[in-house]
């Protein structure tokens, strides 16, 4: 095989090591999976945690526009 062969073909690194993918056992290629799955999961709860953080700042903003003390209106 040629080294054009190779670089046309995905790989993942492992400890240094270069693997084709499409080499790899099939337990290999679940694990691979797996992991891109789990990071996909992961991605998914740290945009979910980043909207939540931004609401929660929102609704203390707001919290604190309604407890601050209102302005009476003037009396002539």
């Amino acid at each position: 095989m040629s080294d054009t062969d190779v670089q046309d073909k995905a790989t993942v690194t492992l400890d240094g090591v270069e693997h084709i993918i499409e080499d790899l056992p099939d337990a290999a290629k679940y694990c691979l999976a797996q992991i891109e799955d789990i990071n996909n999961q992961t991605n998914g709860v740290k945009a979910k945690r980043d909207q939540l953080m931004m609401a929660e700042r929102g609704f203390i903003a707001q919290l604190k526009i309604e407890v601050a003390p209102k302005e009476e209106p003037n009396k002539q």
